[in-house]
């Protein structure tokens, strides 16, 4: 520090202060740790009694000189008079402008003070996304949004008076993976140093060596400074000649005070009253640094489920019936059927014998036998007479009677009927109509087998399982598959192509209820009871009768026909039948489509359930998971796909009856979405690693060896984000002092903090001691320099007069702390370029684990 060629002692350019005379001084020299002291010894002027009132206060300054050193803006702080036999004594003690680094208090945004500034960020957050298997893993960069408050490489907020002090408010909030979460607060040691010359303090000699490094130190400003330079490796004093804060790099040695001690002996003129100089081996050492790697063997695992969709497609009557299946019918014939079997049999009745058959009156053609059979009907192939002649020839049936009155167009028919086959043919349709429509899906997407390996090393498995669930059916299980159960027609035929598929049964809701279709149809009975035709077995005295009436018409033929020994279960029949027209009048039904709103309800109501369950809200959203989830679109969803049918439209019936209308709704036949759900656990086993770096030194001058050994199987880990294996590392260092970043190996690593930490004392050690008879200290004053050594000046005074000891000493270099020689990869802000990365490593780890 600089010095003034002063020749007296003074206070404030007197030596008599609080009416006494100074008559003795002492002044300690103060670093960073507390401020420079001063103290003086006064008695009574001028043969007085008493001093004048001295009150201690920090809104005074003074100007001390003692001989050539001038303190200016000193603070009065204490004083003590004390009285013995025959005198009196006052001290008095001063500090330096330090003090008001005690006076100043730093502290955080949002933890001492409430946010002036806030700003939106955009991060580039490094992490680790497990492949479909996971048995591997890709490192990705992603852009993330956060508002931060705080200001980065500056104060978010000051308010330091001179003299009073104050306070500043620095940091800015790091990032956090949650938007839920309570962020950090941290700042570099270039926004402290804005603050402080900000608050009007000047600072010089200090430099912010890695703004990357950051730290959430608080206190007071000296406390706070202290812990930079620590890290640093610096220190700081209060140059009271001009009232400002001087670093000092420590990381800059003083090998020598041996040119000092020259200067002193080369000058005969010096008032030395004594001097020591002492050079020593004592205390050298060689330093080594050995660093390890330790990492037992241990297994790990990791588990993924994701989802695959999947679209069944309904196995709909176009895709099994034929005529032989369906006695004579298309698909949508046989199904209309089958819905009014279900719902209105008496419809399915007439629908079959008029609309599909045309009245069947003698049958003929091969459609109408084969539909025929449907109606338990076969035909003798003879022509009928006419009603009118059947009664004119003496048949007399008082119902036929009746019905004729209805239907004057009727007519009669002999057949052959099998109640038995006929209500085999209903029961089978009804069958169909439950048991089939809407309810069988097959899809090609089959969930692979489950797959169990395992090894001395590793363990793979993979299992799966369908929502819905379908199975698979053989071409050898044909009579074990559903479908053959339900689409066995009384006939005993079973549809080709229902084997050797991937088969899903589900329940089927048909749009329309029994209780809807009566309240519209039913009100006051069945309205076609009468409209059926009516079958009268040719047995007894009405077979005697027609017998003796076909006589009397000449139909010998008939008469043979029916008389003839017919299959077992085959009854012939006089059958009415009423007229096509007046059937049609009374009842008619249309094929259309219509939305079956209670099949889709229930699959709304499944779909809400299912996402009531995974429901996720803001504060338990993990963006780690949506990110990864992104980059394998191909293999994995968030949660599981909603399933349901993708539409809801259906086949409909519109029926007319007597005036009155209804709807019978069909299942839904749209394709169904379901997924696969594909669970996969891998263990494998990382093998342990035992490796040591560098390698023990030593010399022959000097007295001792010291190894640090560092132990850096978690430091490391934590930095490359747990990465086995000796590989690049998510370690960035400066490369040559600067603000370029490299990734660095273990040995990088090692090698690195091996330049930085090793730090050995192989010099000789010199020390230099010597008191000065006054206070001139012209002869040296190039050297009360702490650069150049200066340990400490000690002012006294006694019989002899003043004098100075001063010391000198060598000084080792001090390194800076290793954490500040790093900067994890952790999130990189992207749009705030005068910030650099945040301290935190914490995303790029938990991609991996």
């Amino acid at each position: 520090m600089p010095f003034q060629p002063i020749p007296n002692i003074t206070i404030n350019g007197s030596n008599r202060f609080a009416n006494g005379y100074i008559y003795g001084c002492n002044f300690s020299l103060g670093y960073s740790e507390a401020p420079t002291q001063i103290s003086f010894n006064l008695v009574p002027a001028d043969g007085g009694l008493n001093f004048g009132t001295v009150e201690p206060n920090l809104t005074s300054e003074y100007t001390l000189n003692i001989g050539n050193i001038i303190f200016t803006k000193a603070k009065l702080i204490e004083a003590n008079e004390s009285t013995s036999v025959g005198q009196k004594i006052l001290t008095v003690n001063f500090i330096d402008g330090s003090y008001i680094l005690d006076k100043i208090y730093v502290g955080l945004v949002n933890r001492h003070a409430n946010a002036k500034s806030n700003r939106n960020a955009t991060f580039a957050v490094p992490m680790y996304c497990s492949n479909c298997t996971g048995t591997a893993s890709n490192k990705v960069t992603v852009a993330i949004q956060r508002n931060l408050a705080g200001e980065p490489n500056n104060y978010d907020s000051i308010k330091v008076d001179p003299k009073k002090g104050g306070y500043m408010i620095l940091g800015i909030e790091q990032f956090v993976e949650g938007i839920c979460d309570i962020p950090d607060v941290a700042y570099n040691f270039t926004s402290l140093l804005n603050g402080i010359r900000s608050a009007g303090i000047v600072i010089n000699g200090l430099a912010d060596l890695n703004p990357n490094y950051f730290q959430n130190y608080t206190g007071t400003l000296r406390e706070v400074l202290s812990n930079w330079c620590s890290d640093f490796g610096y220190t700081f004093f209060w140059d009271f000649t001009s009232n400002t804060i001087q670093g000092l790099d420590l990381k800059v040695p003083v090998i020598n005070v041996n040119n000092v001690y020259q200067q002193i002996k080369s000058n005969s003129q010096v008032p030395v009253e004594s001097i020591n100089f002492s050079k020593t081996l004592m205390g050298t050492y060689d330093q080594s640094l050995i660093s390890y790697y330790l990492k037992p063997s241990r297994s790990k695992n990791n588990t993924l489920t994701r989802y695959q969709k999947v679209t069944w497609t309904c196995i709909k009557l176009k895709d099994v019936v034929n005529s032989e299946f369906a006695s004579g019918r298309d698909a949508e014939s046989f199904g209309v059927s089958a819905a009014l079997q279900k719902f209105y049999p008496s419809a399915r009745s007439l629908y079959n014998f008029y609309y599909l058959g045309g009245g069947l009156p003698g049958i003929g053609s091969e459609y109408n036998q084969k539909l025929a059979l449907a109606m338990g009907l076969k035909s003798l192939g003879l022509t009928m007479p006419g009603a009118a002649a059947i009664f004119d020839a003496g048949y007399s049936n008082k119902v036929f009677q009746d019905a004729l009155i209805r239907f004057p167009a009727g007519y009669f028919h002999v057949y052959l009927y099998s109640r038995d086959l006929e209500s085999r043919w209903e029961g089978f349709e009804v069958g169909v109509a439950d048991g089939f429509i809407g309810r069988f899906y097959t899809s090609n997407q089959v969930p692979p087998k489950d797959v169990s390996e395992c090894s001395y090393y590793s363990y793979y498995s993979r299992k799966y399982r369908a929502e819905p669930e379908g199975k698979k059916y053989g071409k050898d299980e044909k009579y074990e598959n559903p479908l053959t159960e339900v689409l066995t027609n009384p006939n005993g035929y079973v549809p080709i192509g229902i084997s050797d598929k991937y088969i899903l049964e589900k329940p089927a809701t048909w749009g329309t209820t029994v209780e809807e279709l009566d309240a519209n149809i039913f009100k006051n009975g069945d309205p076609l009871e009468g409209y059926k035709p009516m079958y009268v077995p040719i047995e007894g005295v009405a077979k005697l009768l027609l017998l003796k009436a076909l006589k009397k018409l000449g139909q010998e033929q008939l008469i043979d026909k029916i008389t003839e020994k017919q299959e077992e279960g085959w009854v012939p029949v006089l059958a009415f039948i009423p007229d096509k027209g007046s059937v049609s009048a009374a009842f008619s039904v249309t094929v259309g489509q219509d939305k079956n709103v209670r099949a889709k309800k229930e699959d709304t109501d499944n779909s809400e359930k299912e996402e009531d369950e995974e429901c996720e809200t803001l504060c338990e959203r993990s963006f780690v998971e949506e990110v990864c989830e992104g980059l394998y679109k191909e293999c994995r969803d968030p949660k599981p796909p909603k399933t349901g049918h993708t539409s809801d439209t259906a086949t409909s019936l519109r029926l007319n009856v007597k005036g009155n209308s209804a709807k019978i709704i069909f299942p839904l036949e749209t394709p169904f979405n379901g997924y696969i759900e594909h669970n996969s656990e891998t263990k494998w086993t990382l093998f342990g690693m035992k490796k040591v770096f560098g390698e023990i030194e030593s010399s022959e001058n000097t007295m001792s060896v010291k190894v640090l050994s560092q132990n850096i199987t978690n430091d490391y880990d934590d930095y490359v984000g747990n990465v086995d294996g000796d590989g690049t590392t998510d370690v960035l260092v400066p490369v040559n002092g600067g603000n370029s970043f490299t990734r660095v190996t273990m040995q990088e690593w090692h090698n690195a903090s091996s330049a930085q930490i090793v730090n050995s004392v192989k010099d000789i050690q010199e020390k230099l001691n010597f008191r000065v008879i006054g206070l001139n200290f012209d002869f040296i004053n190039g050297y009360l320099d702490p650069k150049k050594g200066l340990q400490d000046i000690q002012v006294s005074y006694d019989e002899n007069g003043f004098y100075a000891d001063l010391a000198f000493a060598t000084r080792p270099k001090q390194l800076q702390n290793k954490e500040s020689l790093y900067s994890r990869l952790g999130p990189t802000m992207l749009n705030l370029n005068s910030f650099g990365r945040s301290p935190q490593a914490s995303i790029a780890r938990k991609g991996i684990n």
